[in-house]
């Protein structure tokens, strides 16, 4: 009888043992397909953000161009306009010599 008490523990134990390890490796499992799941997102997240920053870095260059042409027209603008005003200067200047003179004699 001791034989058989001891044998039936063995195989209880044996099959409580093995439960609990199908038990881990299920939930292992799970784990993993969770992990799968987060990295698929976080793949998926990076693709998305890498595609928003192209956009962004296309708009930006746009952009810079529009503002570089628009800098250029302004400053080009501000040089005709302070020519102009040079050149208004210089005849308005030449009109009030020859008014002078001419009312000097």
């Amino acid at each position: 009888p001791g034989c058989k008490t001891t044998s039936m523990i063995r195989i209880v134990t044996y099959h409580r043992r093995t439960k609990k390890t199908h038990e881990e490796a299920r939930r292992l499992s799970q784990i993993e397909d969770e992990l799968k799941k987060l990295d698929l997102q976080l793949s998926n997240d990076v693709s998305v953000l890498r595609n928003q920053i192209e956009v962004a870095s296309l708009e930006f260059l746009e952009a810079q161009k529009r503002f570089d042409r628009a800098e250029k027209e302004y400053l080009d603008a501000k040089l005709a306009l302070f020519t102009k005003k040079e050149r208004k200067e210089l005849l308005t200047g030449h009109l009030c010599t020859i008014i002078e003179q001419n009312e000097l004699r």
